[in-house]
């Protein structure tokens, strides 16, 4: 991650009907940096509570589903 905080994937914008994504191949330094942003709510200015982060708290439950799912593979 940079100084500033963001880092720079480069990607392709897809358009499925009426639905546009982007497709992005991460290397493993990239996707640690994202995945550890865990959502959070802080203070902003004059006290407005602002939600960051894109990740919800792990939950071991889905941990251990997702173990099995991939060990069935």
């Amino acid at each position: 991650m940079t100084e500033s905080g963001w880092i720079r994937i480069p990607c392709i914008e897809l358009q499925q009907r009426s639905v546009g994504f982007m497709s992005v191949r991460l290397i493993a330094t990239n996707w640690l940096d994202i995945v550890a942003d865990r959502r959070r709510i802080e203070k902003g200015e004059r006290d407005v509570e602002i939600i960051s982060g894109i990740q919800r708290p792990l939950a071991p439950k889905r941990i251990s589903e997702l173990r099995e799912i991939c060990n069935k593979y």
